[in-house]
């Protein structure tokens, strides 16, 4: 398996065009802050997807995931 790059955020100014790195670094600025926000957020989906090879062991996932299989898959099962 490749490694997975856990952030994208460094990457985001190479891939504008380059008439938005002279005359666009706002626009360039701000969707970078966007997604550094998104990496560093759980609740939202890149920081989740790119975590998602390292819990796909059930001992290791994310609680969310135990509490929605619970609620899901065992909510009339008799203890």
């Amino acid at each position: 398996m490749t490694d997975i790059i856990k952030t994208v955020s460094h990457a985001i100014e190479s891939q504008f065009p380059d008439i938005y790195k002279s005359e666009g670094q706002e626009l360039i600025a701000f969707v970078k802050a966007y997604y550094e926000f998104l990496e560093t957020t759980d609740k939202y989906s890149v920081k989740v997807n790119r975590a998602m090879f390292e819990s796909n062991d059930v001992d290791d996932s994310l609680d969310e995931f135990l509490v929605h299989f619970k609620e899901k898959y065992l909510a009339d099962f008799p203890f």
